[in-house]
């Protein structure tokens, strides 16, 4: 093994310490360091044989991390497709908790709002696209508004 495999074996080591990475994220994060495409698939290769490296479970931290600060499903995914994880890798993790998907969206609609109903229409609106930016989906907003009303 060539000293900048080692090196580039190191600085991934060193990154996955940190936090988990995906595949992508990792290869780009070396890409960066500027070793060789050769040494940077050589690499992410020997780390997934020793488990070291695993989109499943970076998709996994991802996906509670992002949760505990309350953003919906709908821009989980989307930040999980952008770092390069498997469409059937995200359906799997996320499937389950579609379920829970409203009683998240309402947790943070009464952290930001407070319980008080939205007063008047543009109240409302501004709650919705709140909750929009935060990654629920259309469905999800106007069944807790159909509560609500």
């Amino acid at each position: 093994m060539q000293k900048l495999e080692r090196d580039c074996i190191a600085t991934a080591v060193r990154l996955l310490a940190i936090r988990e990475h995906s595949r992508i994220e990792l290869k780009n994060k070396l890409r960066i360091r500027d070793y060789t495409e050769e040494e940077i698939q050589s690499v992410l290769g020997e780390l997934q044989e020793k488990n070291l490296q695993s989109d499943e479970r970076f998709a996994e931290a991802y996906i509670h991390s992002r949760q505990q600060k309350g953003f919906g499903l709908g821009l989980i995914k989307k930040e999980l497709r952008e770092r390069g994880v498997e469409k059937a890798l995200i359906a799997r993790f996320t499937e389950t908790l579609t379920d829970k998907e409203a009683k998240r969206a309402k947790l943070q609609l009464q952290k930001k709002f407070g319980e008080k109903k939205p007063i008047d229409y543009a109240e409302q609106v501004r709650q919705m696209r709140f909750l929009q930016s935060r990654g629920f989906s259309e469905f999800i907003i106007r069944s807790i508004f159909d509560e609500v009303y």
